[in-house]
């Protein structure tokens, strides 16, 4: 049984990959039209501002530069008196915008499989999502800095790269009955559930590196 500060640090855990989601396309799609580059260069911009350096919708950079604002990784103002909504980079602009590449596989993976489905994948999907889960579990999106800041920044984005690889997955095998089906039996076979256990057991194996499941002779079982 989890303890009420256990409950606590999971839930937060959660919440870290709900922003992953929502935070991993639209920081890539900012840098990678120049937006992010455009707010390091001076110390604030008006909105209208950055909407007329890229010609772009003003809706849509609002929410996405929101979005970042709600990670901590710039300022955002509203003057409802002049209608106008300033940005403002802070110290944690620089080096957050400088580790946004970090979410370019999972990112990839989202584009190229929208249809992925941990039930019914196809093998060049799968291939993929191993590959990204091989690199987590390798520590290529691990938090290493030795300064304070710059490491809870690595954590951040590790959990929502984190996010963006179990979010989608945990409601596909929710939704097909996994979780009911099984929580309650002391453990289950990848083959129970998968027409492809080789592949599937991966992503168990996957869960497992996580602490969501163990394993015993290829058998799994929930954790607390």
């Amino acid at each position: 049984m989890l303890s009420v500060s256990e409950k606590a640090l999971h839930r937060n855990e959660i919440f870290r990959h709900l922003d992953g989601i929502a935070v991993a396309p639209v920081a890539l799609a900012l840098k990678e039209k120049g937006v992010l580059d455009l707010i390091l260069k001076k110390n604030e911009y008006n909105l209208k501002e950055i909407v007329q350096s890229f010609d772009g919708n003003e809706g849509y950079l609002n929410v996405g530069l929101r979005m970042l604002s709600s990670q901590g990784w710039l300022d955002y103002e509203i003057d409802n008196e002049k209608n106008s909504i300033t940005i403002t980079k802070n110290e944690r602009s620089k080096i957050a915008f400088g580790l946004v590449h970090r979410y370019e596989d999972v990112v990839g993976f989202m584009k190229t499989s929208e249809e992925f489905h941990p039930r019914h994948f196809e093998a060049e999907q799968f291939s993929l999502l191993n590959r990204i889960f091989n690199k987590y579990r390798n520590g290529d999106y691990e938090a290493t800095s030795k300064d304070p800041l710059e490491h809870e920044i690595e954590s951040q984005i590790s959990k929502h790269i984190e996010g963006v690889l179990v979010g989608p997955i945990t409601v596909f095998l929710g939704m097909d009955g996994m979780f009911h089906k099984y929580f309650m039996e002391a453990s289950f076979s990848a083959d129970e559930f998968h027409e492809d256990p080789a592949n599937f057991s991966k992503i168990l194996d996957f869960f497992c590196f996580l602490g969501w499941f163990s394993k015993k002779n290829e058998h799994y079982r929930f954790t607390d």
